[in-house]
C-alpha cells in the first residue's frame, strides 16, 4: 500500500533498502564463505530472492512463494512448541557464528560489509515516541494481569517503564560486547515452517523472513526478542537449556568455520551478555504480545496513521479485546522479567557452572551438578548478588561429594568508600538524611541539640576524605552494619553468641580503625548499651592491645590508649553519618527499597536507591534519637 506520508514520516525506505542489501550482498557473501570452509549444511534458512527493483517512490523485492513449497506460518496466538524454539535458536546460532568467524579470519572484508548496513531500528526509535509506545504496552500488560499476579510483581513490572529510554537509546546504541549481523525482527510472523510429515508440530525446516531492520549488534537482541515473543510458560522454565541449545549451535558451527569460540565468545561471556542485553526482548514482548492477541479487524493501520499526519507509533496504541490471550502469553514473561531479570545480576545455572569449572579442577572433581537454592533478596543489604547453591560432585576416583556454597557475584563496583561516594552522588543523600532527622526530632529535643546536629550536614564532604594517613591506618572492614555479621550459638535458644563471621568486604580500605568501630557501634547499638560506651571502647582497645602483644608488637608504642581516644573523637562522626542511612534501611520494608541495579540500568544516579521514604517513622525516631543526643552531648560533631 503506497503512502508518501509514511515514507516521509518513517524510515520505511531505508528499511527496504537495508533488506535488499541483505539479500543481494550479505547473504551471498556469507554463503560463499561457508562453501569455502567446506560446510555441507550451511545456513540457508531464508527464502530464495530472485531480485529487486527500486524507484524514487518504491522498492520491490521478489521472493519465491514459500507457501507453494509447503511452508506455513505458526498461529500467532499460540506460543511456539519446543521443537520450533530449538530449531530457530540453532539456526540463529549458525547465522551469528558466520559473522564472528568472518571477522576473525577476514576482518577488513567483514567490517566493510557490515559498515553498509543501516541501523533502521534506530531511525524508527528517533521517529516514534518510544516512551509512549512501550509505556502504554507495559501498562496494558499490567492492567491485564491485575488480580492475577502478586501486587509486588506487578508494581516492579510497571516500574520497567522507567528504563524505556535507557534500553532503546543507550543499551541498544552502545553495545560493548560481541556484535554480529543480526536478523532484527524476530516475532512469530517472521518465521515459516516446513514439515516432512503432515504435522505442523514437527517442523523439519524454517525460513526466516523480513530482514529490514537487520544491523550490526549483539546476538542477544535477536535471541531475547525471539524467545520472549514466542516462548511458552513450560519452556521458559527450561530457559537455561534453551540458551545452551543456542550456544552449542553457535560454538560448534564457529569451530567448523575454523575459529575458536573459547577465545572469541566463551560461554560465560555469552551468559553475562544475556543478562546485560536480554531485557530488550522483554520490552519487545510487551508490544508484540498485543499484536499476537488481536483479530484482523483490530490490526493497526500504519499507513492510515501516517496519512493523518500522526506519529506512526500511534498506530500501535490500540486496545486488545482478547485480554485472556494477552494475559496467558505475558504472565510467565512478566514473572521471569521481575524475578530473574530485574536485577540483571542473578546467575543462571549454566553461568555458575562455567565459573566453578576451574575451581573444581583443583578439587579433583570430574563432573558436577548444581542446584540453585535461592538468592539474597532486595533489602537484605548486599551489594551484588548472593546465590545459595548446592553442588553434587563426582571425583576422578568415582566418589561423590556435596558442597553447600555461597557465591557472591559483583560487577563494576569500586571497593573504596570515598570513590563510591564520589561516583554515586551519595553526599547529597547523607546531607538529606541529616536534615530529615533534624526535622523529625523537632518535637523531641531542644533547639540547642538540633542546631548542633544540623552542623553535621556541612561536614559530610570532609568526613569521607579526612583520614590522616600519617596517623594509624589499618585494613578496615568498611561495611559494618547488622546484615554483615552472622552469629553462631551453641544453644539455639540462647541469646549468647559464641562465634561471629564478618561478611561483605567490598568497602575494605586502608583507614582508621575508628571508622569500622564507630560505624558498627552507631549502626547497631541499643540505647542502654550506648550509655556504657566507654566500657565498650575499653573492651575493643583491650582486644587490640592483647592481640598486638601476641603478634610481638607493643601497643603502647604503636597505638597508645590516648591516641585511640583522640582518634575516636576525630573520626567517629563517620559512623554517625553511616548510621543516619543504615537505620533507615533497618526500618524499611523490602517493597520500600528501590532496586540498585534497576536504577543504574535505567540511567539514573544509583544514589536514588538510598533516598528511602520509610513508613515506620516512629521506630526510626526511637532508634536515631538516642544516637543524636549522645553524639551532641559528647561533642562528637
Amino acid at each position: 500500500k503506497r503512502s508518501q506520508a509514511l515514507r516521509e514520516n518513517s524510515p520505511v525506505k531505508e528499511a527496504f533498502i537495508n533488506e535488499i542489501y541483505i539479500y543481494k550482498t550479505i547473504l551471498p557473501i556469507f554463503t560463499q564463505f561457508q562453501r569455502d570452509k567446506g560446510i555441507e549444511d550451511p545456513f540457508n534458512s531464508v527464502p530464495k530472492c530472485y531480485g529487486s527493483h527500486t524507484t524514487e517512490d518504491m522498492e520491490i523485492i521478489v521472493f519465491e512463494n514459500l507457501k507453494k513449497n509447503g511452508y506455513v506460518l505458526w498461529n500467532k496466538r499460540k506460543p511456539l512448541t519446543r521443537k520450533h524454539i530449538n530449531m530457530v535458536v540453532k539456526e540463529y546460532g549458525k547465522f551469528h557464528a558466520i559473522s564472528v568467524a568472518m571477522r576473525d579470519q577476514q576482518p577488513e572484508k567483514f567490517e566493510k560489509l557490515a559498515k553498509r548496513l543501516h541501523d533502521t531500528f534506530k531511525k524508527f526509535v528517533e521517529k516514534g515516541n518510544m516512551e509512549t509506545l512501550f509505556g502504554t504496552a507495559i501498562q496494558d500488560v499490567y492492567d491485564a494481569l491485575q488480580n492475577d499476579l502478586d501486587d509486588i510483581i506487578l508494581s516492579k513490572w510497571k516500574n520497567f517503564r522507567q528504563q524505556i529510554n535507557f534500553v532503546f537509546k543507550e543499551l541498544m546504541q552502545n553495545v560493548n560486547g560481541l556484535t554480529v549481523v543480526t536478523h532484527g525482527d524476530c516475532w512469530n510472523n517472521n518465521f515459516m515452517f516446513y514439515s516432512d510429515v503432515d504435522n505442523i508440530d514437527l517442523p523439519s525446516e524454517v525460513a526466516i523472513l523480513d530482514w529490514q531492520i537487520s544491523k550490526l549488534s549483539s546476538p542477544i537482541f535477536d535471541l531475547s526478542y525471539f524467545l520472549f515473543a514466542c516462548i511458552s510458560k513450560d519452556d521458559i522454565e527450561d530457559l537455561d537449556i534453551v540458551l545452551n541449545e543456542y550456544y552449542q549451535s553457535f560454538s560448534n558451527y564457529l569451530r567448523r568455520l575454523g575459529s575458536d569460540p573459547e577465545v572469541l565468545y566463551p560461554l560465560n561471556k555469552f551468559l553475562s551478555e544475556w543478562k546485560q542485553f536480554s531485557k530488550f526482548g522483554i520490552f519487545m514482548s510487551s508490544l508484540v504480545m498485543k499484536i499476537c492477541s488481536v483479530d484482523v479487524d483490530e490490526v493497526p493501520d500504519i499507513v492510515e496513521t501516517a496519512e493523518k499526519g500522526q506519529d506512526f507509533s500511534k498506530a500501535f496504541l490500540f486496545t486488545v479485546r482478547d485480554k485472556t490471550n494477552l494475559r496467558n502469553r505475558m504472565r510467565h514473561i512478566v514473572k521471569y522479567a521481575v524475578e530473574i531479570m530485574a536485577t540483571a545480576t542473578n546467575k543462571t545455572t549454566n553461568e555458575i557452572k562455567s565459573y566453578l569449572t576451574s575451581i573444581f579442577n583443583n578439587e579433583n572433581v570430574q563432573d558436577f551438578s548444581i542446584k540453585i537454592l535461592g538468592n539474597a533478596e532486595k533489602g537484605d543489604g548486599f551489594i551484588g548478588d548472593i546465590v545459595f547453591a548446592q553442588v553434587t560432585a563426582v571425583t576422578k576416583t568415582g566418589t561423590t561429594r556435596e558442597y553447600n556454597l555461597v557465591l557472591k557475584c559483583i560487577s563494576g563496583l569500586d571497593d573504596l568508600v570515598v570513590k563510591f561516594v564520589e561516583m554515586t552522588g551519595m553526599q547529597s543523600v547523607f546531607e538529606a538524611n541529616v536534615e530529615e532527622i533534624h526535622n523529625l526530632l523537632k518535637n523531641h529535643f531542644e533547639e540547642t541539640i538540633l542546631s548542633k546536629w544540623i552542623t553535621l550536614k556541612r561536614q559530610i564532604h570532609s568526613i569521607f576524605r579526612n583520614v590522616d594517613l600519617n596517623e594509624l591506618n589499618v585494613v578496615t572492614h568498611g561495611d559494618c552494619w547488622n546484615n554483615n555479621f552472622m552469629f553462631y550459638y551453641d544453644n539455639k535458644k540462647s541469646d549468647l553468641p559464641v562465634k561471629v563471621n564478618v561478611l561483605d568486604w567490598q568497602m575494605a580500605r586502608l583507614s582508621s580503625p575508628v571508622c569500622d568501630l564507630a560505624y558498627f557501634i552507631f549502626a547497631c547499638i541499643s540505647e542502654e548499651d550506648l550509655n556504657s560506651l566507654n566500657a565498650i571502647l575499653e573492651l575493643y582497645y583491650k582486644s587490640l592491645g592483647e592481640t598486638l602483644r601476641e603478634l610481638g608488637s607493643d601497643p603502647e608504642k604503636l597505638y597508645p590508649l590516648n591516641d585511640f581516644l583522640d582518634h575516636w573523637k576525630k573520626y567517629s562522626k563517620f559512623g554517625v553519618v553511616m548510621a543516619s542511612l543504615i537505620i533507615k534501611m533497618c526500618f524499611s520494608e523490602k517493597n520500600e527499597i528501590p532496586d540498585m541495579a534497576q536504577t543504574a540500568e535505567s540511567g539514573n544516579d544509583i544514589s536514588a536507591t538510598f533516598s528511602i521514604n520509610i513508613k515506620d517513622k516512629t521506630s526510626f525516631i526511637n532508634r536515631i534519637s538516642y544516637i543524636v543526643k549522645y553524639v551532641v552531648e559528647h561533642d562528637l560533631i
